[in-house]
């Protein structure tokens, strides 16, 4: 009786709200819970015929069955997901799940490792083998970046920007963010792909993801899960710990070794870390350094490529940004005459405290950005443009007038006229030609299909994922035949 429902859910949860297969199945496990009571029930019942009532004592069956306080919790949220759905798919009038109240849990602090710990527990990777050298570079990120357990086994070789020590992560809700990474996990990342990733039999589908098992596939949370366990137990650390724990330490670490903000003043006058209305070095130690590959605006300013020093001029309600030519200046010794240019962006008050002087891009979009600086109840915004997708459609505009053109070149053009520059008619144009050319690329057809939906022509977007999925079907590609059904359900 409830199946419609909880497909209609399932999809609900992958399309509108972007969760991970793994949160996904988590809150239909949670309905099925609720289903496998209902059917218990003398009278069954759908969606719209449950009451509160009902549901109090679906809590009161599942704490029977001896379920701790944590796990009812757990389901009773996916309860309110579910109910969510049903409210904007107007299943239900009123949403029964409101009032309904979780058993109240205790919360413990997650146990934290000492910078010893976790010297201890890399102590114990044996770089003498493969997995060694590969579960090095996954601890040493892990514990650089603060990564979740999904944002590890997910990270791409295409998001690592060696140069500039960043990392694109994909998080929560399907957000990106950007990261810095430490030198030495970088180098132990390319020690990684140099000598032992090079190697493996690496699966379609796979050639761009950092960590793979010895068969060339990505490797599960369980697998993380059991090299950490694996590793504390030789250590002999007796704590309790999981992958998390690394994110709980990154984060602990973090503030003991940065600027903590207790009993100190910032952004005032006569500041010990940042005076109001004198020049700054944003940052500790050396200047901070902004490396550009190709021509930006900051604010409406353009900056050519090159590697500049940022200083800044903290002010009540304004910030001068200031850009400087002299890179190499350790921060102390900055002159006027250097300046490239200067800008002023508003100050603004946060609700949250930043323990530590923090700088982070945000709303990352195909042409712009937002770098971010916030210390203590102060951030400011600073808009960068990088008109990328002009240059990327003058050099595609090109290279498709060439005489014999590359058949891969369509779909690269495809894609970037679909993702990027929005041109649904270019898009279908090119992602033609490249199926034109590779009749069995299952992974075209779905890309083809995408860009018939929005152009809104739903009869053709239907066929080309049903000739994605017979074709991903029998190239035994389970995540094309997953995307090809996602795609035919929202049509």
């Amino acid at each position: 009786m409830w199946e419609a429902y909880k497909k209609g859910f399932k999809t609900y949860l992958q399309l509108e709200r972007s969760l991970s297969e793994h949160s996904v199945e988590a809150y239909l496990r949670d309905v099925d819970k609720l289903t496998q009571y209902i059917q218990l029930q003398s009278t069954p019942k759908t969606p719209a015929d449950i009451q509160l009532n009902d549901l109090q004592h679906f809590l009161e069956w599942i704490g029977n069955l001896g379920m701790l306080a944590t796990s009812q919790a757990r389901i009773i949220s996916g309860i309110k997901q579910f109910y969510k759905y049903c409210l904007t798919e107007q299943i239900v009038i009123t949403d029964p799940s409101t009032l309904l109240e979780a058993p109240k849990t205790k919360r413990s602090l997650p146990d934290v490792l000492s910078f010893e710990e976790i010297e201890s527990i890399i102590a114990q990777i044996d770089l003498s083998t493969p997995e060694g050298t590969r579960n090095k570079a996954i601890i040493e990120t892990m514990y650089s970046c603060g990564l979740r357990v999904s944002e590890v086994i997910n990270l791409t070789i295409s998001h690592i920007y060696f140069d500039v020590e960043f990392i694109r992560v994909t998080g929560k809700g399907n957000k990106e963010r950007l990261v810095p990474i430490g030198a030495p996990a970088l180098r132990y990342i390319q020690l990684y792909m140099e000598t032992i990733r090079k190697h493996l039999p690496i699966q379609k589908g796979f050639e761009d993801v950092l960590f793979l098992n010895r068969r060339g596939k990505s490797l599960s949370r369980i697998m993380i899960f059991y090299i950490i366990k694996d590793l504390v137990l030789k250590a002999g650390i007796q704590k309790n710990i999981s992958p998390h724990t690394f994110r709980h330490s990154f984060a602990t670490h973090l503030i003991e070794g940065g600027a903590d903000l207790r009993g100190r003043n910032v952004f005032k006058e006569n500041s010990e870390l940042a005076p109001l209305g004198k020049v700054w070095r944003t940052g500790a130690n050396a200047s901070t350094k902004l490396k550009v590959t190709d021509e930006i605006d900051l604010a409406g300013n353009k900056l050519d490529s090159g590697t500049y020093a940022i200083f800044t001029i903290p002010g009540k309600k304004k910030w001068t940004i200031i850009i400087n030519k002299d890179s190499k200046n350790w921060g102390t010794d900055y002159a006027q005459a250097d300046d490239i240019f200067r800008f002023t962006v508003p100050a603004e008050n946060m609700k949250e405290t930043m323990e530590t002087f923090t700088m982070q891009f945000t709303n990352i979009q195909p042409e712009s950005c937002e770098l971010h600086l916030m210390w203590g109840n102060v951030a400011v915004k600073v808009p960068i443009i990088t008109h990328i997708v002009s240059r990327l459609n003058a050099q595609f505009e090109q290279a498709l007038q060439a005489d014999n053109v590359n058949p891969n070149l369509y779909f690269a053009a495809a894609n970037f006229y679909y993702d990027i520059a929005k041109d649904y008619n270019k898009a279908l144009t090119n992602v033609t030609k490249a199926t034109e050319n590779n009749p069995k690329a299952y992974y075209m057809f779905l890309l083809k299909a995408k860009v018939e939906k929005a152009i809104g022509d739903k009869a053709s977007a239907k066929a080309d994922a049903e000739k994605c999925m017979q074709l991903a079907t029998e190239a035994k590609n389970d995540d094309y035949v997953r995307g090809a059904n996602m795609l035919l359900k929202s049509l």
